[in-house]
């Protein structure tokens, strides 16, 4: 936009959708691109409306969503893969599945109700998103050594210091 444009620039992302039923208390991503007229109006009308605002630069933004659209869209897409390839009819999963698995198979089928050009451009789009897709794939080679190699060691200390990131 900066690029293409003289005029004032301010990105803004939702971290909603529109299948939200309220917006008060849901936040939206501000990312001050040139100028700053706008962008005191435009967050004190979404401030007012009770959204909650995250302000960072653009490229921060787009690293931070190579992670969390790039990387985790293409995580729920691989286990969708897998689920299809395992020779499991929906209705077995169903039938034996945990409530948070049921979940996880509710998140696929919303994900694939989207149109797959969204998710294309989510992952292939935003050149931060490979980094993290690599990364991604790195730690699934690592997980796949360890659990070949039986190796219960390994798998607590690599369980334990993501409790400890994650804090819980």
């Amino acid at each position: 936009m900066l690029k293409h444009s003289s005029a004032e620039v301010l990105g803004a992302h939702p971290l909603f959708g529109p299948e939200e039923e309220r917006i008060t208390g849901q936040r939206m991503v501000i990312c001050p691109g040139r100028g700053e007229r706008w962008l005191e109006w435009f967050t004190g009308v979404l401030e007012k409306a009770g959204i909650i605002i995250v302000k960072i630069g653009p490229e921060k933004h787009d690293r931070l969503m190579g992670l969390i659209q790039g990387a985790s869209h293409f995580s729920t897409l691989v286990l969708a893969l897998c689920i299809t390839r395992s020779g499991f009819s929906l209705e077995e999963l169903l039938n034996c599945s945990t409530r948070s698995f049921s979940q996880r198979l509710d998140r696929i089928k919303s994900m694939l109700n989207q149109p797959p050009e969204l998710f294309e451009s989510l992952i292939m789009d935003n050149p931060e998103a490979g980094e993290f897709i690599e990364q991604y794939y790195d730690s699934v080679d690592k997980m796949i050594g360890v659990t070949r190699k039986r190796d219960r060691r390994s798998f607590k200390e690599i369980f334990n210091s993501l409790k400890g990131f994650l804090k819980t």
